[in-house]
């Protein structure tokens, strides 16, 4: 897994808003979650996690404002990484479920779409 470092600000706020809500989306935080996320976190090196998550949700409290910021990574490259990285968590954790394979799937169309 590469690491934050490439990716800016916006970038590195809306992967922890997405990162939370993938663990959201199915309505419960197991303890195994809390532990994989915090491993992925320290594999990525993104030491401004916590800044950044307090950001996206000091913005971001509509699905229509989530699907605004998601329209603002702009760079195929960091959308790629995004989605590896949800991926990851979601295949690591076992959050492989309906819910997050949706969320996951979503933000994939989202970012496919013509513009």
């Amino acid at each position: 897994m590469e690491t934050v470092q490439a990716l800016n600000q916006h970038e590195r706020m809306f992967l922890a808003g997405c990162m939370k809500n993938l663990i959201l989306t199915d309505g419960s935080i197991e303890t195994n979650e809390i532990e994989g996320l915090d491993d992925v976190i320290d594999a990525l090196r993104f030491t401004d996690f916590d800044e950044r998550l307090t950001k996206f949700e000091e913005q971001t409290h509509t699905w229509e404002e989530f699907w605004k910021e998601a329209s603002q990574v702009d760079s195929e490259e960091t959308r790629s990484f995004i989605i590896a990285v949800l991926e990851e968590m979601a295949v690591k954790d076992a959050l492989y479920q309906r819910a997050e394979r949706k969320l996951i799937d979503d933000l994939r169309a989202h970012w496919n779409k013509p513009a």
